[in-house]
């Protein structure tokens, strides 16, 4: 590499000349860093020369925009406006000031205001005018207005064309008040207000025609399609009087428009002609879907649904029209939207053509089918019709997924019941009646229907869940089929429902889909350790229902425990992912804890009881999770499992005190047993004296012994034994080994002494606290030091203070006099004492 590589660090941009490092920021210029940052500078020079490339581009074409914009306005030649270059990253100057909107928009705006302001003065002429003039008068007056409106628009057709498009709007809303004056005047009294306007919109309609040939032609044809769909509406709404004729006839006018729109499209490229269009037929079509909603709620034998359904079926020619582009044009519109109501349309014909031999929770069920058959037939179709058949199939059944789910969760959640009046149950009652506990009165939803549905979804889903390149997609092919299982187990626990089946062949059925859906996750999670979270989960979905049919009677939940402890260490087992293996060893480790409980209690056995049972198999757990299975993943686990069901065990027998007594005892061995583990010695230890501590309270509070000290000795024992285990392996200083020992074998004693003024105690803390002192002396060692003098400076005022009292009071002063004078003279001598004592006891362990 030469020198000239070197020049500026492409770090800092530091000038280095043949340097290895950098002088600024020490950079290595001749390691892959430098060389990748070098790379990099260049590939951002390269893209901003492309980046100024396309600038230029831009200003061209947008000059010629310009440029041919004013040749089209009919007007004298003018130089073109200066176009401001494209710079994506510059920003105005402070003092520039950048128009918002062009000539163009500025002068269309001001006329179309001018001509409203003009149709609006109009409107108040004729109702000042209108009680001074008759009706003749008043028609004519507005004709009047009409026709000099017309005649300005077409006399300024080609010098001002933007003016006379103003005007040609303003001669069509006059048009339409002259309508109404002359219906006012008495026309056609006995024609209804639907059919005279329906009438009206369509002369306009011709109006607009003409004055599309002699004025502005573009307000013309934009009226004409407001407008022609409005009379054609009108005309609907006059006419017709049933709602299947008015849906069919609303039917046929929306694919009449969608055609009249391909027809329009290759001709014009008129924006808000196409858009009213559009939006007009979308109105037409749904007003239309509405009046055939409500046509089809109750029809009553299968001939009478045939015309609905042919109405139906209708409605998928404006949408099928829709969804196919102009021949000879190019559009860039998404019609996807058209052709889900394709097959939202065809759908519904089915549906009401079946709507009358089935009820309403069967035309949820045939839905859920239509929706299942249009996703699974969705990938074998073009593109735009795929992804509507996916969405129509989507639509189509999410009202019965939405009703089966809503079962499916009475099924899962309502047997949770049972834990508010466990074991009152009977297992021959059918399982229907009591889903939600002993107080189920009705349990709607819950047929076959429902079933059929989750696995219609979970076979569409797992028909879906191919992998598919270059597919796009919301849900991954993992997702997809856990969602399959997962309907599939919904469906599994509320078949026995379903079924009419016993509160045991439910318990029965959910308790072994669940042990089968442990070992089918574990099996899942051994080619595919990205499945474990998933395939974890879903064992929840039978489960949860399996708890509450267990808590039936006392048989179900021996029964279950036993099951969900023997499928989880077996799925334990079989199991390779690492995570997955330590949730099935504690959900084993603690249906093992619960059935010892569970047992002792069915048993007739007292709380207590099964609380000490539980404890002693949570131990041996924790035994063997510490010991037998060191170094694995479920082995921390099981451990945890194991210790806090050791404190549910002393929770549950809390009001007994030989049981918690006898529980903490069995605790101590337990713990030292599992303390022969290298790295847990300490933390077992220290568990086990706390153990040891606590059954020594409750044994001397079941002895009734009320001596403070045989409850704090026993406690500062424990804390310098543990202190002391600390302290040979340097974990901390003397105030975390031997602080809480030393406080608690003073502090409460001492509290006493001078509380009650007690000789005896007063004593025995001052001996004790001075042979502290001394141990901490010899070892030098704070905490023992600043304890044992803290306790005999408190007992010597404690003792001096009545005395003192009786002293005569000038003592006092004299004192303080002379102590202050004393410090005051050795006062720069004694700071240095004192400092040199506070480094010396900081110096101590």
């Amino acid at each position: 590499m030469t020198g000239s590589d070197h020049d500026a660090c492409p770090a800092c941009g530091a000038g280095t000349r043949t340097e290895q490092w950098c002088g600024v920021c020490g950079l290595d210029l001749r390691s892959e860093t430098a060389g990748g940052l070098r790379s990099l500078t260049g590939r951002l020079a390269a893209t901003e020369v492309e980046l100024a490339s396309v600038a230029a581009r831009r200003d061209a074409l947008a000059s010629e925009l310009a440029q041919r914009r004013w040749e089209s306005d009919r007007r004298a030649p003018m130089p073109a406006p200066d176009i401001p270059a494209f710079r994506p990253f510059a920003r105005p100057g402070a003092g520039t000031n950048t128009a918002e909107w062009g000539v163009e928009r500025v002068r269309n705006l001001l006329l179309w205001t001018g001509a409203t302001l003009l149709a609006l003065s109009a409107l108040a002429f004729t109702a000042v005018a209108w009680t001074h003039l008759g009706p003749g008068g008043r028609a004519a007056l507005l004709i009047a207005f009409t026709v000099v409106s017309a005649v300005m628009a077409s006399a300024l057709r080609s010098r001002l064309p933007a003016t006379a498009g103003a005007f040609t709007g303003l001669t069509i809303a006059l048009a339409l008040i002259d309508w109404q004056v002359v219906r006012r005047a008495g026309v056609a009294p006995g024609m209804s207000t639907k059919a005279w306007w329906a009438t009206g919109t369509a002369v306009v309609s011709g109006l607009s025609a003409g004055l599309g040939r002699i004025a502005a032609p573009v307000p013309a044809r934009r009226a004409i399609a407001l407008l022609l769909p409005v009379s054609a509406v009108l005309a609907i709404a006059a006419n017709a009087s049933a709602s299947w004729s008015v849906a069919l006839s609303l039917a046929v006018l929306a694919a009449a428009m969608v055609a009249a729109l391909h027809f329009v499209t290759p001709r014009s490229d008129d924006q808000v002609v196409a858009a009213t269009l559009r939006l007009g037929a979308g109105a037409v079509w749904f007003g239309g879907a509405l009046y055939a909603l409500d046509a089809a709620i109750e029809p009553t034998r299968f001939v009478e649904t045939m015309l609905p359904a042919a109405v139906m079926l209708a409605f998928t020619l404006a949408p099928g029209l829709a969804a196919r582009p102009a021949p000879g044009t190019f559009d860039s519109i998404d019609r996807v939207p058209m052709a889900f109501l394709v097959f939202a349309a065809v759908i519904g014909a089915a549906l009401t053509l079946a709507s009358a031999s089935l009820g309403s929770i069967g035309m949820l069920t045939f839905a859920a089918v239509f929706g299942g058959f249009a996703i699974v037939a969705a990938p074998h179709l073009a593109s735009t019709w795929s992804r509507a058949a996916h969405a129509a199939g989507i639509a189509s059944g999410a009202a019965g997924l939405v009703f089966a789910v809503s079962g499916a969760a009475v099924a899962v959640f309502g047997p949770l019941a049972w834990f508010a009046e466990a074991w009152t149950g009977n297992t021959g009652t059918r399982a229907a009646r009591v889903v939600a506990g002993p107080q189920t009165s009705d349990a709607v939803g819950l047929g076959w229907c429902a079933v059929a549905i989750l696995i219609v979804t979970a076979a569409a889903l797992a028909c879906t869940s191919r992998p598919r390149t270059n597919a796009r997609r919301a849900f991954d092919t993992q997702t997809r089929r856990a969602g399959a299982v997962g309907f599939v187990l919904l469906a599994i626990a509320l078949a026995p429902i379903a079924a009419g089946a016993s509160a045991l062949v439910a318990g029965a059925v959910t308790a072994g889909a669940t042990a089968l859906a442990m070992l089918g996750a574990a099996v899942a999670a051994r080619r595919d350790d990205k499945r474990a979270l998933t395939s974890g989960l879903l064992v929840v979905v039978t489960a949860v229902p399996a708890a509450g049919w267990a808590a039936l009677t006392r048989t179900t939940s021996i029964v279950v425990l036993a099951t969900v402890l023997i499928s989880a260490l077996a799925a334990a087992a079989v199991g390779r992912s690492g995570w997955l293996r330590a949730a099935h060893a504690a959900i084993g480790t603690s249906a093992a804890i619960t059935l010892a409980a569970v047992s002792m209690l069915a048993g007739d056995r007292t709380r207590p009881s099964a609380g000490f049972a539980a404890l002693i198999v949570a131990g041996v757990v924790m035994v063997v999770g510490s010991l037998a299975r060191k170094d694995t993943a479920d082995g921390p686990v099981v451990e945890i499992v194991g210790a806090t069901g050791m404190i549910v065990g002393v929770a549950l027998a809390l009001p007994s005190v030989t049981w918690v007594g006898a529980g903490l005892t069995a605790m101590v061995p337990l713990f030292l047993v599992a303390s022969v583990r290298r790295d847990r010695t300490y933390t077992y230890a220290t568990s086990a004296g706390a153990a040891a501590l606590g059954a020594t309270w409750v044994w001397l509070a079941g002895a009734d012994v009320k001596v403070v000290e045989a409850y704090t000795l026993p406690a500062a024992a424990i804390a310098l034994a543990v202190g002391t285990l600390a302290w040979k392996t340097g974990r901390a200083r003397s105030w975390l080994n031997l602080g809480p020992a030393c406080a608690i074998a003073l502090g409460p004693t001492l509290a006493l002494a001078i509380a009650r003024n007690d000789d005896t105690r007063a004593v025995t803390v001052g001996i004790a606290g001075l042979a502290v002192l001394l141990l901490g002396a010899r070892r030098r060692l704070q905490a023992p030091i600043v304890l044992g003098a803290i306790t005999l400076v408190a007992l010597g005022i404690d003792k001096i203070g009545p005395h003192a009292v009786r002293l005569p009071r000038w003592t006092v002063l004299a004192i303080a006099g002379a102590l202050l004078l004393w410090v005051g003279t050795t006062f720069e001598r004694r700071r240095d004492d004192v400092q040199r004592a506070a480094r010396r006891l900081g110096d101590l362990g």
